[in-house]
């Protein structure tokens, strides 16, 4: 019996691709696929939970919104740059050395990816200082958006059955938005996420 696409999470995909590419490597996913060491654009905040195709397709829409060239944006995934069969010894005790710290300063932006069903991002202990430290690092000119996948049962008042299913919220305005693109793009994001 197959695993359906709609079931493969980051939970799945860690413990039977990445936790043994780890395992056999000693190294993480990035160690072994990057040609050469690069800091990260955009750090990447996400639920495990999350299927790993919507975050696929958050990833592509982000680009396309950020007018960024995803063949050459380097994103930050904590799957695919901490060493997963040993993740403890990239984090190490000090939180505010933690490989996820560094990697958001670092980053000209943050992309914090919930789920429209329930803000599941935020129970997490490692989600919530990831989206703290991205808050305190806006300060210094980093910005901080927040997409959604919305699900087939989501249908807000302002949703456009023309329109894709990934939402977002900004922090400021896109390239290019004009009379009040921002106003709307923000009205379609499904409130409860948020409250």
């Amino acid at each position: 019996m197959g695993i359906e696409r709609q079931e493969v999470n980051f939970c799945c995909t860690n413990t039977n691709f990445f936790v043994p590419l780890a395992t056999w490597s000693g190294c993480s996913y990035m160690e072994v696929v990057a040609s050469m060491y690069s800091l990260a654009h955009v750090f990447v905040s996400h639920a495990w939970s999350h299927p790993f195709w919507r975050t696929l397709e958050v990833l592509e829409r982000f680009c396309k919104d950020r007018t960024l060239d995803p063949a050459t944006t380097v994103f930050w995934l904590c799957f695919a740059a901490l060493r997963q069969h040993n993740p403890g010894a990239d984090i190490g005790k000090d939180m505010g050395a933690a490989p996820f710290v560094t990697a958001i300063q670092q980053a000209q932006q943050s992309l914090i990816i919930v789920s429209s069903m329930d803000w599941d991002l935020l129970r997490r202990a490692w989600c919530g200082l990831e989206a703290q430290t991205a808050m305190v690092t806006a300060s210094a000119g980093h910005l901080t958006d927040i997409y959604t996948h919305v699900d087939e049962e989501y249908k807000p008042d302002l949703y456009r059955p023309d329109s894709t299913q990934v939402r977002c919220l900004t922090d400021g305005a896109f390239h290019g938005d004009r009379g009040g693109a921002k106003a709307r793009r923000d009205a379609a994001f499904p409130g409860h996420i948020v409250e």
